[in-house]
C-alpha cells in the first residue's frame, strides 16, 4: 500500500517518520542523509519512538466506523 498524504493531517506527519525510516534503512548506520545527518542508531531509536507515539495518537481519534474498516482492511476482507 502506497503511502497516503492529507495535507496538514497526522497522518501525513506518520508518512514523513516512516519514510525516513525507510532512508535512514537505505543508507545505514555510519552513512550520511542528503543533509549531512550522520544515521545512529540513537536517530533510528528516537524516530521510531516518536512515530510509534503520533500513531498511538492517530488510533486513537478513529471514529468507530474508520476503526471497523480499518480492521477489515487489514484482516483482507475487503
Amino acid at each position: 500500500m502506497g503511502i497516503v498524504y492529507a495535507h496538514g493531517s497526522k497522518l501525513s506527519i506518520i508518512n514523513i517518520y516512516k519514510e525516513q525510516l525507510d532512508k535512514f534503512s537505505k543508507i545505514g548506520l555510519g552513512g550520511y542523509t542528503e543533509n549531512n545527518v550522520l544515521v545512529t542508531e540513537k536517530l533510528i531509536n528516537a524516530t521510531k519512538q516518536r512515530l510509534s507515539e503520533l500513531s498511538v495518537a492517530y488510533e486513537s481519534n478513529l471514529t468507530p466506523a474508520a476503526e471497523l474498516w480499518r480492521r477489515k482492511r487489514d484482516s483482507g476482507k475487503l
